[in-house]
């Protein structure tokens, strides 16, 4: 079943296999890998999903194109849909995520009642909504704990998907009933270079198979060199060039677990002049080569 869509520029996600009939996707975070496996993780990405989640050890950065959110240990965070995201583990890190479509709350043929889904879902005021386990909003801490211990169970159970469906509905009302969303919501104050991001992450997304250079990067959103890698660097801590690495690698992965495709035809099809450039980049984000990683996978 597909959750994730394909049209969507930013994302570079396949099909996920799930146990369940609905659509819902329940992930097992830790240590900076996920399960089931999705190559979207560490990358800035975007889905048609809303996405909750809650750490249970450690804690857990999630950086949008606006805004930072740190999330400690026994808290969590709502993530609103077609929102640019990256999540970030640190050290023995635990916790879960879930996603749903808001269509799964209400459908858009109820107009009225989707309408009241929508402006928490789809909000240009909504970036990232932080969720502390003290009062009203201790609620919704337990909500979030409430479906993990039925989203990770065997699905054997035929009652396995209404259980999921109910967990999910007690939650979204525990949620717009305690949450305070005039003190959580607001217009990001870097809302400027955050659209520049996207317009680099954009171009990046549209053209990394090309010969592209920093300069053509920058071109995108009307600034400079310069300017393009502090925006870089001030919301994601990496260069614009290493960014264009780091996506290219992450495209690579599907790629070279179809039998197919030759490391040679591979390394053109992401970007790179020669399998030489591709493999050296490559062993130095995944730390084996291409022809590793193809064997292992």
């Amino acid at each position: 079943m597909e959750f994730l869509s394909q049209n969507q520029s930013y994302l570079v996600a396949k099909n996920i296999d799930t146990k369940s009939n609905i659509p819902f996707l329940a992930l097992d975070i830790q240590d900076n890998t996920c399960i089931p496996p999705r190559n979207v993780f560490q990358i800035l990405h975007k889905h048609e999903e809303v996405e909750f989640i809650i750490v249970e050890k450690n804690k857990l950065q999630i950086q949008t194109a606006m805004t930072e959110l740190i999330v400690n240990e026994g808290e969590g965070a709502f993530i609103p849909k077609n929102v640019l995201h990256v999540l970030n583990t640190y050290g023995t890190c635990i916790c879960k995520g879930f996603l749903f479509p808001d269509t799964i709350l209400a459908p858009q043929s109820c107009e009225d009642l989707y309408a009241n889904v929508s402006k928490f879902t789809d909000s240009p005021t909504i970036d990232l909504v932080s969720i502390k386990p003290f009062a009203n909003e201790e609620k919704v801490i337990e909500s979030l704990h409430q479906l993990a211990s039925v989203a990770f169970r065997s699905n054997n159970d035929p009652s396995y998907d209404f259980l999921i469906l109910s967990k999910i509905y007690d939650l979204w009302n525990s949620f717009v009933s305690n949450i305070n969303f005039d003190e959580k919501s607001n217009i990001p104050e870097h809302k400027e270079k955050g659209e520049r991001l996207k317009n680099y992450l954009e171009f990046i997304s549209l053209n990394y198979h090309n010969k592209i250079s920093i300069s053509d990067i920058a071109d995108s959103g009307f600034t400079s060199v310069s300017e393009c890698n502090r925006i870089f660097k001030s919301f994601l801590n990496i260069t614009a060039y290493e960014y264009l690495i780091k996506y290219r690698i992450n495209k690579s992965l599907d790629l070279l677990n179809k039998e197919n495709y030759s490391i040679t035809e591979i390394s053109q099809m992401v970007g790179y002049s020669s399998p030489s450039q591709f493999t050296k980049y490559f062993k130095k984000h995944m730390l084996m080569s291409p022809r590793e990683y193809k064997s292992s996978h």
